[in-house]
């Protein structure tokens, strides 16, 4: 009776190894690059950034987002409450690009984001954004960032 307990407990315990093998995500590394904008308004701050998981082997990219965001800086009275904001990451497969553009309020971020088919052998990603006040001069300049697999 006892072998039989051990036995029914290894299996179970194997079961659930397995069931966490599978469900789990595998990938070799999380690689991200974050910038800020270079000409700061006083009262507020522009962050972007880009940032992937390689497949196992650690040579290709398997998944990639990247935000575009606006905070305003503490103490300082905010020179406006949005702004419009865009996203463009280039280097996936066939010339293929992820673009989004949209209004976004203070303290609030944008989104774009894809799984990369492995076998597109994507190992490169570039990420440009753009980040103004419509209909005045308040625009900031983000540096690009991109990312590769052998960061």
């Amino acid at each position: 009776m006892v072998k039989a307990k051990r036995k029914s407990l290894s299996l179970v315990v194997v079961a659930m190894l397995l069931v966490c093998a599978l469900i789990l995500p595998t990938y070799a590394a999380y690689i991200a690059c974050y910038e800020d904008d270079s000409t700061s308004q006083a009262s507020l701050i522009v962050l972007a950034s880009i940032q992937g998981h390689t497949n196992s082997s650690g040579n290709r990219f398997i998944r990639v987002y990247a935000t575009n965001r606006f905070d305003p800086v503490e103490g300082l009275t905010p020179i406006c409450n949005y702004l419009m904001m865009s996203i463009n990451v280039t280097g996936l497969a066939n010339g293929q690009s992820l673009y989004k553009s949209e209004m976004v309020s203070l303290s609030d971020y944008m989104f774009v984001g894809s799984n990369i088919d492995e076998n597109d052998n994507v190992s490169y990603l570039y990420g440009s954004y753009t980040a103004y006040f419509p209909n005045s001069s308040i625009s900031f300049n983000i540096p690009n960032t991109s990312i590769t697999c052998w960061d």
